[in-house]
């Protein structure tokens, strides 16, 4: 149904935004969890391209923790180049979403590093 909609939307010149994991999964935070085919099929078969987007520290700001209460950070929002998607076939789409997550999760990791090795600072510290 969603796919359905989502189609009929871009043919209607309307942009969609979607995460292709399509779920949090806490147990990979800060990482990425494996995207779904759904949206690199869709812009294929819709020629139409791909920016991918990277929303940095989410996973600090917003924790998949029950508590719904949100840490102070900053949180930088990446919008990269887009991925050209006209002439492409549905036997593409694997290669597309190899690379779309590879380009998000190559900068998630060395945009993380920093916030990362501050929190394991602060944790050294209490049990010092």
């Amino acid at each position: 149904m969603a796919l359905k909609m989502s189609k009929k939307k871009l043919a209607k010149g309307r942009s969609l935004i979607i995460f292709p994991e399509g779920s949090i999964h806490s147990k990979i935070q800060p990482g990425l969890s494996e995207f779904k085919d759904g949206a690199f099929k869709i812009a294929i078969q819709k020629q139409v391209p791909i920016v991918p987007v990277t929303i940095c520290y989410n996973w600090f700001i917003l924790p998949d923790d029950g508590r719904w209460l949100p840490n102070f950070h900053f949180c930088e929002t990446i919008i990269h180049e887009p991925v050209v998607t006209l002439g492409l076939t549905e036997n593409d789409a694997e290669s597309v979403k190899t690379f779309v997550y590879e380009l998000i999760s190559s900068t998630l990791a060395e945009k993380n590093k920093t916030l990362i090795n501050k929190i394991l600072n602060e944790n050294r510290s209490k049990h010092d």
